[in-house]
């Protein structure tokens, strides 16, 4: 498996020119949210009140908070009582309006979009589809630079499991940690890494 630390600035491969690489995640978060506006305009009623992989929410909290996240600045983030549960419910309609929106401003070619931008929109997308019952893949890239820099964030308990465990992405060319290998797919890996699921345990894929 190619390691996703090759593909991102800083990191250990080989020394060369870099001046070509750029943190702006605009272009990847941007059709990770159109595919987000996708899977909300596809739910029924009852999947967008369902609970989501975040306890004690629901899908449509879980969209209303990746929303709140990928459209305000890290000031209003900041600001008392503005956070994702104080926001007023959105509707499945206007949902994904407003992830159509943020999709084409992140498009917009002069747009500029950290990794936190993108790391709400894969969470958000994962949560909601797997609260769902529907099976999707993000683009490799996007899900391994987004479970790298969780792993590097995370809290404690999390952090220790992914240095002393390899997490091996079943359906992406991605692996993080160190140590006995197991195996989930991105999402399942993500979805850990953020409190939102268990510790992946898929068996091996196949080798031809």
């Amino acid at each position: 498996m190619s390691d996703i630390p090759k593909y991102l600035p800083l990191s250990q491969r080989p020394r060369r020119d870099e001046s070509g690489v750029t943190g702006n995640w605009a272009a990847a978060a941007g059709a990770v949210l159109n595919r987000f506006a996708g899977i909300v305009e596809s739910l029924t009623d009852e999947q967008w009140m369902s609970p989501s992989a975040r306890p004690g929410s629901t899908v449509s909290d879980a969209t209303n908070e990746a929303i709140w996240l990928v459209t305000s600045t890290r000031l209003q983030r900041l600001q008392p009582g503005r956070g994702a549960k104080k926001l007023v419910p959105l509707t499945r309609a206007r949902a994904a309006i407003e992830l159509r929106a943020a999709a084409a401003a992140a498009l917009d070619p002069a747009a500029k979009r950290n990794l936190g931008t993108l790391s709400a929109a894969v969470l958000g997308t994962v949560d909601v589809a797997r609260s769902a019952g529907l099976d999707i893949t993000i683009d490799p890239l996007s899900t391994g630079a987004v479970a790298l820099a969780r792993s590097l964030s995370a809290p404690l308990p999390i952090r220790a499991i992914v240095r002393e465990t390899s997490l091996a992405a079943t359906d992406a060319d991605w692996r993080i940690g160190i140590g006995p290998v197991r195996y989930g797919t991105a999402a399942a890996i993500i979805l850990f890494l953020y409190g939102r699921g268990p510790l992946p345990d898929d068996p091996a894929p196949a080798t031809s």
